[in-house]
């Protein structure tokens, strides 16, 4: 009996051995945003893509960042200019995907942007049929 007892300690022993040293499976990690606050832009983009688009924000604009940020606090929401920028994002988005709405059909959609309305302007000028369109 003791015999009995004993194969059986040492099966336990040698189980929990290789349990407690098995590795465990490498655990895929989510990667979180360094970013506070983004909540139209993918929250996954890098700090490289990030300052391009804010540049191109900038460009498209004729303005500098202070115009929707307030300087070394780029998360907060005070700024009126910011949130109406969230909401011409998904308007650039949303002619993108409906471009046929709004544009020719020869019309590339990847020239939609910023610029489509600003042309380096914060302040959109009407419309001129004559002077805008190629």
């Amino acid at each position: 009996m003791l015999r009995k007892y004993g194969f059986l300690l040492a099966g336990m022993i040698i189980l929990g051995t290789m349990v407690t040293s098995t590795p465990e499976p490498e655990v895929q990690q989510i990667r979180t945003s360094e970013f506070k606050n983004l909540r139209v832009l993918d929250k996954n983009i890098t700090k490289d893509a990030l300052k391009a688009r804010m540049n191109s924000f900038t460009d498209y604009l004729g303005v500098k960042c202070t115009y929707c940020h307030i300087l070394d606090e780029y998360e907060k929401d005070e700024k009126k200019n910011k949130l109406i920028a969230r909401e011409m994002i998904k308007l650039v988005e949303y002619m993108k995907k409906n471009t046929i709405k709004f544009f020719p059909k020869e019309f590339n959609k990847e020239e939609i942007s910023c610029w489509t309305c600003h042309k380096g302007s914060a302040e959109i000028k009407p419309y001129d049929p004559d002077k805008d369109w190629p």
